[in-house]
C-alpha cells in the first residue's frame, strides 16, 4: 500500500529524527572568518536565563612607611569597590522544512540537508561578532573597538605631518606600535602590558609588505615584532592581527589601531546561553526548529590594560 506522505504525525516523526544528525552537521563546521572568541575572552559561566551578570571592581589605596619599633601609627591599605551590571538579552534565529520538502525526502528515502541549519548557526555566529567586536546601540552594549571607559588618543604626526601610516617612515610607524604600548604600561601606572596589537587590514597590509630601508630588508612588521617594548621587556612575542571593523572606528571617523592585554581579568564577552537549536514545532504547514541563544555584551573591567590610537 503506497505511503501518505501528507500524514503530519508521520512527516513530524521523520522531521524530529533528521534533526540531531542536521544540528550536528551545524555545530561541527568551523567557522574560519569568526574572530571574536580569539580576541575577547568568552565567558560562559553565567546561568542560561541571568537577566544581567555583575561584577565588582576592586582598586587598592596605600603607601608602605618606614616606622619605629615602638611604631602603633601602622599605614594601612585601603580598599575601593564598584559595582557593575552587565544586562542579558535574549537573540534567535532557526530554520524550517516545508510539508512539501518533507514529503519529498521521506519519498525518496533521502535525509533532509542540513543547509538552513548550517545557515542559522552561521549567522547566530556573526550576531555574537558583531555584538562582542562592535557593540550593539539598541542594547547599550559597547564592544571592543570602542569601549568609552578606554584611553583614546591620536597617533603623533609626522615629519610629513600627517598622522596616517600611509604617509609616515617605517620608523615613524613603529614608534607609534611602541608609543601605544607604553601608554598602557604609564597610564596604568605599571601594572599592566598589553600582550596584543589590532590593526585594520589596509595599515597591516602595508606594514607586512614595506621593508624597513633600502639596507634593511626585513618588513616593518618584522622589525615591530622583534622590536616592540613588551617583547623587549618580557622575551614573550606580541600579538598582531588584523580587524576589519577597525576601519574608520575612531572618533573622528578615522583608522583605529588598539593595543591591550588579553586576558579575561581585562575583558570577557558574556554569552550565558550559547546558541542552541530547540525541538522541531509544527505551524500549519511548516516544521519550525527554533534556534535560541542569550547575551551580555563586552565588559572591559580593568580599561588601563588597553588604549586607543586613532587616525593611523
Amino acid at each position: 500500500m503506497r505511503a501518505n506522505m501528507f500524514d503530519e504525525q508521520a512527516n513530524l516523526a521523520y522531521i524530529r529524527s533528521q534533526t540531531e544528525h542536521v544540528e550536528a552537521e551545524a555545530y561541527a563546521v568551523q567557522y574560519p572568518d569568526i574572530v571574536y572568541p580569539e580576541l575577547v575572552p568568552i565567558d560562559f559561566s553565567a546561568p542560561d536565563f541571568a537577566t544581567a551578570v555583575t561584577y565588582v571592581t576592586t582598586d587598592a589605596a596605600g603607601q608602605a612607611k618606614w616606622i619605629n619599633g615602638g611604631a602603633q601609627d601602622i599605614p594601612l591599605v585601603g580598599l575601593s569597590r564598584s559595582e557593575s551590571k552587565n544586562p542579558v538579552y535574549s537573540a534567535a534565529i532557526g530554520y524550517d522544512y516545508t510539508w512539501e520538502e518533507i514529503g519529498q525526502a521521506r519519498m525518496l528515502g533521502v535525509p533532509v540537508t542540513s543547509d538552513k541549519a548550517m545557515a542559522g548557526r552561521r549567522i547566530a555566529e556573526e550576531m555574537c561578532e558583531r555584538v562582542t567586536i562592535e557593540g550593539d546601540t539598541t542594547k547599550n552594549f559597547q564592544g571592543l573597538i570602542n569601549n568609552s571607559s578606554v584611553t583614546a588618543v591620536q597617533a603623533a604626526a609626522g615629519v610629513s605631518t600627517s598622522r596616517a601610516w600611509s604617509a609616515k617612515t617605517p620608523l615613524e610607524i613603529l614608534k607609534d606600535v611602541n608609543a601605544a604600548l607604553t601608554g598602557v604600561w604609564t597610564g596604568s601606572k605599571t601594572v599592566e602590558m598589553a600582550d596584543t596589537i589590532l590593526l585594520p587590514m589596509d595599515q597591516l597590509a602595508l606594514i607586512a609588505g614595506t621593508p624597513m630601508s633600502v639596507d634593511n630588508n626585513k618588513t616593518v612588521l618584522a622589525m615591530v615584532r622583534e622590536t616592540n617594548i613588551y617583547t623587549q621587556m618580557t622575551n614573550r612575542p606580541i600579538t598582531i592581527r588584523g580587524l576589519l571593523q577597525l576601519d574608520g572606528a575612531g572618533s573622528g571617523g578615522g583608522d583605529r589601531m588598539i593595543a591591550y592585554r588579553r586576558d579575561k581579568n581585562i575583558l570577557r564577552a558574556h554569552i550565558p546561553m550559547p546558541h542552541q537549536f530547540l525541538p522541531v514545532q509544527q505551524f500549519i504547514l511548516q516544521y519550525i526548529v527554533p534556534g535560541v541563544m542569550r547575551l551580555g555584551g563586552t565588559d572591559v573591567r580593568r580599561p588601563g590594560a588597553m588604549r586607543y590610537v586613532d587616525d593611523i
